[in-house]
């Protein structure tokens, strides 16, 4: 039975995460690995809303040492996904281009609702709660959903979380 592999790496605004799969008819998907790094990405965003070099070779430090943990697993299959530290620097097509230049590994961009919409699906299909909001604080956004009958009905994304929120009230 072949098995296929993939991984998800989430770029956060305070961690950053490498979450790896395996997927066979016989035992559906089943993670194998998760390998988590605080990374605070949020905090190098300069106050001209460009993320600092030192925050841009955090990010290709961390991804290049996914990349060695990938190849070790013999996983091909790679979907990253970055949130609001890189979605709120205005240097960001510069940072994508560069992480797949440097990493080989191309980075989309969540929308604020993108976000918002894949907490929805991980928080509706994971519990048996028919209806609920949720509230979703990361390091540099905060999403907040309302779902009725597991269907999403209203999403909200504000532009603060805690990393964000500690620099700049304490």
């Amino acid at each position: 039975m072949k098995k296929i592999k993939t991984a998800i790496i989430d770029i956060g605004s305070n961690t950053i995460r490498l979450v790896l799969y395996s997927y066979n008819k016989n035992e559906g998907l089943k993670e194998f690995g998760n390998i988590k790094t605080v990374a605070r990405l949020r905090t190098y965003l300069l106050p001209n809303g460009e993320m600092s070099e030192e925050g841009i070779q955090l990010l290709g430090e961390t991804l290049r040492s996914f990349r060695l943990i990938l190849a070790d697993y013999h996983v091909t299959d790679v979907k990253a996904a970055a949130t609001a530290a890189v979605r709120q620097a205005i240097n960001n097509d510069k940072i994508i281009a560069r992480m797949k230049e440097e990493t080989g590994i191309l980075i989309d961009i969540l929308t604020e609702e993108e976000e918002a919409y894949y907490g929805f699906v991980a928080v509706a299909h994971s519990m048996d709660t028919p209806s609920a909001v949720t509230i979703d604080i990361g390091g540099g956004s905060t999403e907040i959903t309302l779902f009725i009958n597991k269907k999403l009905q209203k999403t909200i994304s504000f532009p603060f979380g805690t990393v964000s929120l500690k620099q700049k009230f304490v």
